[in-house]
């Protein structure tokens, strides 16, 4: 993906009274006291605790659709994740579709949920037409940084008030702080609010124990994992008049080595094509450098405004 300028912010964010100006001078303050916060590597390389990259392939109806890959570290106060997606398979032959995301922020293992988010950026390509979002999190509001297309420009879509969106996180950080509460709590079990930027989810998760998974060719991370139930609700900036039942499936979690974080070896999802089937292929260390990379990135691309 190449990082340029995809939108002029407006003068004023679109459902707040909180100025443009404003709004970009609080997010350049806080990815520079952020990257203050960043430990050098020498230094870091003592406090990560858990790092990867976990690849995935997907399957529905037994044919391969795409491919994903997702990075991620933690120590005891920060933590950076990235997902990279792409179709393939047979599908690939007929759709192109290229997504990356990304977010970083603080652990805080207080309240409901483990973590708390800086900042998220989706880049995505689908049918030759490149989308862009960046959003910054503060006083437990979500503010859309960067957008193209802007959300306010899709007539097809209600609005999200700025009231919807407090104490929201992202998508990826939603996946790492499932992860980090089975870790400090033994459980899954949780109710929480996601915004992506154009989106509002409401991700209810049940716990339903430790189950044994197949071991197979396609599935070689198999074995005793931690099957949580989810649904996604939609709540808000949906298409207009368009009701969807909630998304349902499951998540199995489980530690795949002593130095991992705890990820899914296997998703099971329903999709208008029958069931979607996501198993965990390969691990790899992606060493201690990668929360600074994450923060880094987000530095560049302000300087690149």
């Amino acid at each position: 993906f190449k990082q340029k300028t995809a939108y002029e912010i407006r003068n004023c964010d679109w459902s707040s009274d909180v100025c443009s100006s404003d709004l970009m001078i609080s997010g350049k303050l806080l990815l520079v006291a952020l990257l203050i916060m960043a430990s050098p590597v020498a230094e870091a390389a003592k406090l990560i605790s858990k790092e990867g990259r976990f690849s995935y392939s997907g399957y529905i109806g037994g044919l391969k659709i795409g491919t994903a890959s997702v990075d991620v570290a933690m120590d005891d106060s920060k933590y950076a994740v990235e997902l990279k997606m792409k179709t393939g398979g047979v599908i690939g032959w007929f759709v192109e579709w290229l997504h990356r995301s990304s977010a970083f922020g603080l652990v805080q293992d207080q309240g409901n949920f483990p973590l708390s988010p800086n900042a998220y950026r989706n880049q995505s390509v689908w049918e030759e037409k490149e989308r862009l979002l960046e959003i910054i999190f503060f006083s437990g509001n979500a503010k859309i940084l960067l957008a193209n297309p802007h959300p306010i420009d899709d007539e097809r879509r209600e609005p999200i008030p700025e009231e919807k969106r407090q104490n929201t996180v992202d998508p990826l950080t939603a996946l790492i702080g499932v992860s980090r509460m089975i870790e400090e709590k033994g459980t899954c079990k949780s109710t929480f609010d996601i915004f992506d930027g154009r989106r509002l989810f409401q991700l209810r998760i049940e716990d339903k124990g430790i189950v044994k998974t197949s071991k197979n060719r396609f599935a070689p991370f198999g074995g005793d994992a931690r099957r949580c139930d989810f649904a996604f609700k939609q709540t808000a900036g949906f298409k207009r008049l368009k009701e969807e039942k909630p998304n349902k499936g499951s998540f199995y979690f489980r530690h795949v080595n002593d130095h991992s974080v705890f990820m899914p070896i296997k998703v099971k999802a329903e999709s208008n094509y029958g069931d979607l089937i996501i198993h965990l292929r390969n691990v790899e260390s992606i060493g201690p450098e990668f929360i600074k990379k994450i923060t880094r990135q987000f530095s560049d691309a302000e300087k690149a405004q």
